[in-house]
């Protein structure tokens, strides 16, 4: 079965079929549930994280924006304070 399922291209239906008894069967199928419960539980969880990684990145583009407009608006005002500075000098000297 291990050999089956590796292989990627058996159905569930070729795991059961190629059972050798009853007992091989009803094995099979309980392997098989087993996989199945695990596949979605996985799957559950990658959707969480991808919810939680799309949260964070959208929180990381918002701070990101504002730490560029509070950059720009630094880069202004020490200009501004820049030209003030340069025209006090003139006064004074």
């Amino acid at each position: 079965m291990v050999a089956l399922y590796k292989a990627g291209d058996a159905t569930y239906l070729d795991v059961l079929l190629s059972s050798s008894s009853i007992v091989d069967f009803l094995s099979k199928y309980y392997m098989l549930e087993k996989i199945i419960d695990y596949d979605t539980d996985l799957m559950k969880e990658l959707e969480v994280e991808k919810k939680f990684n799309r949260k964070q990145e959208t929180r990381t583009r918002k701070e990101k924006s504002r730490f560029e407009s509070c950059k720009g608006k630094s880069r202004s005002n020490a200009n501004f304070n820049g030209k003030q500075q340069n025209a006090s000098r003139k006064l004074f000297c």
